[in-house]
């Protein structure tokens, strides 16, 4: 698995939600997936935000239940931003 991306985007002063909120988890794949490439539980998925915007954050949340486990694809996440 190759990180460089993610690493990037922390060394530029980026927070990585998930893992602020202890929530990181994986997000491929779905019981649905024919995709052989995401056999493995992986976390693909980031939301990452600039400090500002990661104030504005609540909570943070991977989807999974009978309902996303039918998306052949990524389950869905979903972020929690106070206005």
């Amino acid at each position: 698995m190759r990180y460089d991306v993610t690493d990037f985007f922390t060394r530029q002063g980026f927070v990585d939600l998930a893992q602020k909120f202890d929530a990181a988890t994986s997000t491929v794949p779905t019981p649905a997936s024919k995709d052989h490439f995401h056999a493995e539980q992986l976390r693909l998925d980031y939301a990452m935000a600039t400090p500002t915007l990661a104030d504005l954050v609540v909570g943070i949340e991977t989807i999974k239940t009978p309902e996303t486990g039918t998306i052949p694809d990524h389950y869905p996440t979903v972020l929690e931003i106070k206005l």
